[in-house]
C-alpha cells in the first residue's frame, strides 16, 4: 500500500508503469510541518498578543468541533467515539477508546437525579501536535473543550496530560441520563 502504479501507453508491447508513492508511502518520510506551525504560531503570537492568540486557537477548536460532531452524526455514543478515533487516527493520533471501568467511581459526581449510562476513556498515545503543544498548552485546553463541544450530551473530562509528563493524554467522557 506505500506505492501505487498506473499503467501508461507507450507505443507496441505491453504498456510501461509509472509509479508513485501513496498518501501512505509519502506519510513514512520527515516532513517540516511542526516547524512551520510553530513559527507561525511564534510570529503571531509575538504579533497578536497572549489574549488575541487565545482567541484563535479557540476559534480553530470551535470550528474542528464542528466538523468533529458533523462526521461523527447521531449514533450512540460508543458509534460517535469509534468515528472520533477514525477521525483522530487520520490526523496522526494513536487514539483508542473503550469502556470506564465499572469497578471504578465515575471521577465527576452526576448532578442531581442524573446518573451515568455510558462512560468511555478516550486515549491518545501518541500527539500529533506534541512540540506545538508543548509551546502553547492552552491548545489542549481548546482540545478538551473542543471534545465537550463535538458531544454536546456527554461530560468530558481530562484524566491525563502528555503536557504534565505523563504517557498519553486520555479523556473520560459519559453520557448522562435518567436511571431506568
Amino acid at each position: 500500500g506505500l506505492i501505487h502504479h498506473v499503467a501508461q501507453a507507450s507505443g507496441l508491447g505491453r504498456p510501461q508503469h509509472l509509479y508513485q508513492l501513496s498518501p501512505q508511502g509519502e506519510a513514512q518520510f520527515p516532513t517540516g510541518y511542526d516547524e512551520f506551525a510553530l513559527g507561525l504560531l511564534n510570529t503571531l503570537a509575538e504579533t497578536l498578543g497572549s489574549e488575541q492568540m487565545g482567541s484563535l486557537l479557540q476559534q480553530q477548536w470551535q470550528r474542528k468541533a464542528q466538523e468533529y460532531q458533523a462526521q461523527m452524526g447521531s449514533g450512540s455514543l460508543a458509534e460517535r467515539l469509534e468515528r472520533l478515533v477514525q477521525l483522530r487516527q487520520a490526523e496522526g493520533y494513536m487514539a483508542e477508546y473503550y469502556p470506564y471501568p465499572a469497578n471504578l467511581a465515575a471521577p465527576i459526581a452526576a448532578e442531581g437525579s442524573e446518573q451515568y449510562v455510558e462512560q468511555y476513556v478516550l486515549v491518545e498515545h501518541h500527539c500529533a501536535i506534541a512540540q506545538i503543544a508543548q509551546r502553547f498548552p492552552s491548545v489542549c485546553g481548546h482540545e478538551l473543550e473542543m471534545f465537550a463541544a463535538a458531544l454536546p450530551d456527554c461530560r468530558v473530562e481530562r484524566l491525563t496530560w502528555q503536557v504534565n509528563g505523563e504517557h498519553q493524554c486520555g479523556y473520560w467522557i459519559a453520557k448522562t441520563g435518567s436511571p431506568p
